[in-house]
């Protein structure tokens, strides 16, 4: 990083990056904004940076390894004061990517692969209980929360039996 950008950020990249991620890291707030979103608060140590640089008209933008923030932000100091909702904005996409890449139910040919699964089942005579001994403790492994497993097993069931009528 050149001087002057050094200048108008007031840090370096570097120390920039680790004033973030420890603000990150202490914040109540984003503490429960990686617990909202089931991602783990040392996944930001090697998987994420932080990084000012000439965004050309944009505040920040991320792309999933990087969260870029605008020099600009940086001019008059009250960059940490004022502006962190700029990260927190980016963050929340940050968060979202990170989820999805570790949700296996985001995957939608997984929905659909499921849900033939069951229409199959259905076709074959099975109860919705026969089913549910299969097929739910699969779903139930990759939630924290059993309603969120329950709730997506019946949007699938129900979709399938929808499958099984038309396929049946």
């Amino acid at each position: 990083m050149s001087w002057y950008r050094q200048a108008k950020v007031g840090l370096s990249q570097k120390e920039l990056n680790v004033r973030l991620k420890k603000i990150v890291r202490e914040s109540s707030f984003f503490q429960k904004l990686f617990e909202q979103y089931d991602v783990p608060m040392d996944k930001i140590d090697d998987e994420l940076t932080f990084q000012a640089k000439k965004l050309h008209g944009r505040y920040a933008q991320g792309n999933g390894k990087f969260i870029f923030l605008n020099e600009k932000l940086f001019e008059d100091g009250r960059f940490f004061d004022e502006r962190i909702h700029f990260v927190v904005h980016e963050m929340t996409h940050w968060l979202t990517r990170q989820r999805e890449k570790q949700f296996y139910f985001s995957d939608p040919e997984e929905i659909d692969a499921f849900i033939f699964g069951m229409a199959y089942e259905i076709i074959r005579g099975k109860s919705e209980l026969d089913i549910a001994k299969v097929f739910f403790p699969i779903i139930e492994d990759h939630f924290q929360k059993q309603q969120n497993a329950e709730e997506l097993f019946h949007v699938l069931f129900s979709k399938a039996e929808r499958v099984a009528k038309s396929l049946g």
